[in-house]
């Protein structure tokens, strides 16, 4: 009897101590300096089939040609701003631009691509037209919503939602009480959850929030207390611009990234050649490849500014290591074992198979 228990016994504890493993920080990839866009500073965002674009400085728009490769066209130009943001719609061919501090909107369609034409108007809840200035970040949460954290006071930043399902752009704020600058977050694998950061300093507490709870503020409830979100801990104040498959959130920082994990709070840190002294507040994340770009600016012979920017060649966290491997593990160990006890457990889940 008490051989017959000792296989369950050793097959979880495999099972679950695998399960750890793989779930564990992973670590942060090599960098390559990306010398083709190093001439201005960027923001960019992934297309839902894996390749990146970005829109710089001078208002130009590039498109990733391939997924492994880091060459790019131009698409548009005329896009002028910070710029602020740059934003892939899930119909996999409309990006929204942003200028940054102008608070300046354009649709682009890289199927059929052409210059910065007039800025889009948008109103707040009212009707009344609204400038949304000090737009530094933004992220698609539905077809039409486009979650944007903005700062129209100095240090005083909010979260809100601009809904386009309309014919006019309709703008509300969504959290409140938010003191800080604008700063970059993220939406999980999911797209339930969002990350958000204060953007003060160089340790910016960052919370989650619902995106139905965003939504549902937006459509009746008013906007949320900052403080209603969940603390996940003081990572970096430039904010998470990537979360990965396996929930690693990635922040920009001034001479490194930084690879956070918000249930453990493990960290890792990076730093590309070169990248020092060097502020990497803007990136964006494959989820398909698992590579990262990186855009930096050296302030430190302002007002002269040298931009710089890297890719990464590996992938990082692009697979669901924790989701389908395990599991297979499992089930072969218990076909293996095939003891009576053991068919009983098969509807028994690890608990890393449910995050």
């Amino acid at each position: 009897m008490t051989r017959h228990l000792s296989f369950p016994l050793a097959v979880w504890f495999f099972v679950l101590l695998f399960c750890h493993a793989a779930y564990a920080l992973g670590t942060p990839p090599a960098f390559e300096s990306l010398a083709a866009m190093s001439s201005y500073p960027f923001v960019a965002d992934m297309l839902p089939d894996g390749r990146f674009i970005l829109v710089d400085s001078a208002g130009t728009v590039w498109l990733q040609t391939g997924l492994y490769n880091d060459a790019y066209e131009e698409l548009a130009t005329g896009y002028a701003g910070d710029p602020g943001f740059i934003a892939a719609s899930p119909d996999a061919h409309t990006v929204v631009i942003c200028s940054g501090f102008g608070g300046h909107y354009w649709f682009l369609d890289i199927k059929h691509p052409v210059d910065a034409g007039t800025p889009l108007s948008c109103v707040d809840g009212s009707g009344t037209p609204i400038s949304l200035t000090s737009s530094y970040w933004g992220e698609w949460i539905s077809a039409d919503r486009l979650l944007v954290d903005r700062a129209p006071v100095f240090l005083e930043s909010e979260l809100g939602i601009i809904d386009f399902s309309g014919s006019v752009p309709v703008y509300k704020v969504v959290v409140n009480g938010k003191d800080g600058a604008s700063a970059a977050f993220t939406l999980d694998a999911s797209g339930r959850n969002v990350y958000a950061c204060l953007g003060t300093g160089d340790t910016g507490l960052t919370r989650r929030f619902a995106v139905a709870d965003l939504s549902q503020a937006f459509d009746e409830g008013g906007p949320l207390a900052w403080s209603s979100g969940v603390a996940v801990g003081a990572f970096e104040g430039a904010g998470p611009f990537a979360c990965t498959d396996k929930g690693t959130l990635i922040y920009g920082a001034f001479g490194y990234l930084l690879f956070a994990d918000p249930v453990t709070g493990e960290t890792a840190t990076a730093t590309p050649p070169g990248g020092d002294f060097i502020y990497m507040g803007s990136g964006a994340y494959s989820s398909v490849t698992g590579r990262l770009l990186i855009s930096g600016t050296d302030y430190s012979d302002w007002p002269n500014v040298t931009a710089m920017a890297w890719s990464s060649h590996q992938g990082y966290e692009n697979l669901p290591v924790g989701g389908l491997f395990p599991a297979a593990v499992l089930a072969i160990l218990l076909i293996l074992v095939g003891t009576p006890r053991l068919k009983r457990a098969k509807v028994w889940q690890a608990p890393c198979l449910e995050r």
